[in-house]
């Protein structure tokens, strides 16, 4: 019922769209006639220009102004930003799992109050810049830089730079400048997954930056159990030939995918009964209709996308 009520809004949104377009229409003509032959009453006819110009604003504002250009961007489900109705399924957070000690902060150049951390991907080189605060207690002007560095955001080593020296020792390149605090950026550290690094046992002599590790895009999913759900999307523009999806469902669950009209109503060729079940376990998996991937005759138009889950989590999509 709440679907068809759905469909009926739109039905009404879009008759009502169009008839404040036309309306505006003829009330444009009417103005431009009026005053080519009443020029010596211009000043007559202002109030009927601030209501054609009112006119208009409403109609634009209810008509394909509200429809989001997404382009070829990936899109998250990490917010309803595209989100118009949802029927038994929700956005869902997922936690980060706990993958251990990246590197211990113990070296004479770094002390038991090193932070602030900030990771960089440079390339092939993960790199980490951090506060260090050698022998001394917090809240001196003796804070340093420190550097480590990766091949894999995994296994970090901090290089021997010799520039200065700290309580004896040359092995780090340090130049002047809390627990679970976190260091600045998610870094991507395979194909499938991301890393964040927080700083931990702060002020102690276990002090460490430590690794977690969360499926890429995986902050949050559009999830629904055994029982299904949907979701079907406001009018948004989109550039491409096809869908894909970064999804996960179980052995039992299931996606359909299905692309509907700006007034939420289907699209011959790309409905639910036509959308190839999506089962498993991918990052980039493509959806196909009646055996064809092609959205193209699409591209460029105001469209929605209903989705239909059961047992299942799409944590991102995006068309190219």
């Amino acid at each position: 019922m709440e679907t068809l009520q759905y469909c009926i809004d739109n039905v009404y949104k879009s008759i009502r769209n169009r008839f404040l377009q036309i309306i505006s229409l003829v009330f444009a003509c009417l103005c431009n006639t009026y005053v080519i032959h009443n020029m010596k009453h211009f000043k007559q006819v202002l109030p009927l220009f601030g209501l054609l110009i009112l006119f208009m604003i409403v109609a634009g504002s209810e008509g394909y102004s509200q429809s989001e250009y997404i382009g070829n961007n990936r899109e998250l489900f990490v917010d309803d930003f595209l989100i118009d109705l949802l029927d038994g399924a929700m956005l869902e957070m997922h936690a980060p799992k706990d993958e251990g000690i990246a590197f211990n902060l113990d070296n004479p150049w770094e002390g038991k109050f090193s932070l602030y951390s900030t990771i960089i991907k440079d390339g092939a080189i993960y790199r980490a810049y951090y506060r260090g605060m050698p022998g001394v207690e917090e809240g001196n002007n003796r804070e340093l830089t420190c550097y480590a560095e990766s091949k894999d955001g995994l296994n970090w080593y901090k290089p021997n730079l010799g520039i200065h020296e700290i309580n004896g020792s040359k092995g780090l390149n340090n130049w002047v400048s809390r627990n679970n605090y976190p260091a600045l950026n998610v870094v991507q550290t395979s194909e499938h997954e991301m890393s964040i690094y927080v700083n931990q046992d702060y002020a102690q002599p276990t002090a460490h930056l430590r690794r977690y590790s969360i499926r890429l895009d995986g902050f949050s999913s559009l999830s629904a159990g055994y029982g299904g759900g949907e979701m079907i999307t406001k009018p948004f523009v989109f550039d491409g030939k096809a869908l894909e999806l970064n999804f996960s469902t179980s052995a039992a669950g299931e996606i359909f995918i299905e692309l509907l009209d700006e007034n939420g109503l289907k699209i011959p060729g790309f409905s639910k009964e036509e959308c190839q079940p999506i089962i498993g376990n991918e990052l980039e998996r493509t959806v196909y209709w009646n055996k064809s991937t092609n959205v193209s005759k699409l591209s460029g138009k105001a469209v929605r996308m209903k989705i239909y889950l059961k047992d299942a989590a799409i944590y991102s999509f995006r068309f190219h």
